[in-house]
């Protein structure tokens, strides 16, 4: 069972609780009423749920186009 699953949420809608649990500014975009509304119902994530994505590694990272000049996700090198 997904960590959405879990929580009774959809995985977007963990991911922006996450983002404004640790104090990130998180921008949303669409035009869909649907996801408005599903935007809107974020709750807070228990504490272990929040350590559970915390620990998770990827590989990737979104890619500023502000910093960059290039949209998109890049795989971020790894170290050692």
């Amino acid at each position: 069972m997904s960590l959405a699953q879990r929580c009774g949420k959809t995985p977007a809608q963990v991911l922006l609780a996450w983002g404004t649990q640790r104090g990130t500014a998180v921008l949303t975009s669409t035009v869909r009423a649907a996801r408005i509304s599903e935007n809107f119902d974020v709750t807070a994530l228990p504490e272990s749920a929040i350590q559970e994505i915390n620990e998770f590694e990827t590989r990737y990272r979104f890619n500023s186009v502000v910093e960059t000049g290039i949209p998109g996700f890049i795989e971020v090198p790894r170290v050692g």
